[in-house]
């Protein structure tokens, strides 16, 4: 017996639906490469952002990672609407959200298998912006 409860975001039927009205939201974000060199990125490419002190570390869906050299603060008022804080260190992104577990171990797990804890201060957040992203779909 499950003492958690998991609710699954990717079912075979509306997934597509899911990824075709996300990428009606898209936008650009300009990050340092090099000094006085950068980069636009689709913010529908990002998986995650995560904080180290005063460095971000950015998860991207090809696999690839980009240490920049400012807060998680500076990027999160530039990201869309379908990015969520749920840790101190961590911003995701609901486009690749797979499950999250509310009542048990509070995590996430996202499309690339990483699996991120909720803290308890951002649950909240966390639930009614998964509400509002995903509507009906979470019953």
């Amino acid at each position: 017996m499950q003492n958690h409860l998991s609710i699954p975001i990717k079912t075979v039927n509306n997934m597509d639906v899911i990824n075709n009205n996300f990428k009606l939201n898209v936008n650009n974000i300009c990050l340092p490469v090099r000094y006085k060199k950068s980069i636009n990125i689709s913010t529908g490419d990002i998986i995650h952002l995560e904080g180290h002190s005063n460095y971000t570390l950015f998860y991207f869906a090809n696999g690839k990672t980009l240490l920049v050299s400012k807060t998680m603060k500076d990027y999160i008022d530039n990201l869309d609407e379908h990015f969520v804080r749920i840790h101190k260190k961590f911003v995701i992104n609901l486009r690749y959200l797979i499950q999250f577990d509310i009542k048990g171990e509070m995590t996430v797990l996202l499309k690339d298998g990483k699996r991120i804890a909720i803290s308890r201060r951002r649950k909240k957040e966390f639930l009614e912006k998964t509400r509002k992203v995903f509507g009906k779909m979470l019953g």
